[in-house]
C-alpha cells in the first residue's frame, strides 16, 4: 500500500486528483483539506506527499515528513495539471564533535549537489 498525503493545492485541482488516485487499490489517499480517520495521517505514515507548486506561503510542508529516518517523497503538481517534478530527499546524519565538523558538513552536503547547482 502506497500512503499518500495531499497537501495543499486549489480545490478543483485537488477533487480531480484526489478522485483518480483513489481509483488505484494500491494508493491509501489522506487529504489533509478533509481527513479520513480510516487512513493514517501521521508524516511517519506518508510515502508521498504531493502538493501543488507555486501555492505560496500556505503551501508548507512540515518538518515531520523531511526529519524522519526515511524522508517522505514529494511530487509538486503545477497548477494546471499538466506536470508535475519528484522530489527525494536523502538523509545523512552527521556528528558534530568539534567547532570545524559543521564547516566539513556543509562543503559535504555542498560537494553533493549536481554540477551547476551551486550560486
Amino acid at each position: 500500500m502506497i500512503h499518500i498525503t495531499l497537501g495543499t493545492m486549489p480545490t478543483l485541482l485537488r477533487g480531480i486528483v484526489r478522485s483518480a488516485l483513489q481509483s488505484q487499490q494500491d494508493f491509501a489517499v489522506n487529504d489533509a483539506a478533509h481527513p479520513d480517520p480510516s487512513i493514517p495521517a501521521s508524516a511517519e505514515q506518508c510515502d508521498i506527499l504531493l502538493v501543488c507548486a507555486r501555492q505560496g506561503p500556505a503551501a508548507r510542508i512540515t518538518f515531520q515528513h523531511l526529519l524522519r529516518a526515511n524522508p517522505v517523497t514529494i511530487v509538486l503538481l503545477e497548477p494546471d495539471g499538466d506536470h508535475a517534478a519528484v522530489l527525494r530527499l536523502d538523509r545523512d546524519d552527521c556528528a558534530l564533535d568539534a567547532p570545524g565538523d559543521l564547516f566539513r558538513v556543509i562543503r559535504t552536503a555542498a560537494a553533493q549537489r549536481p554540477s551547476g547547482q551551486m550560486h
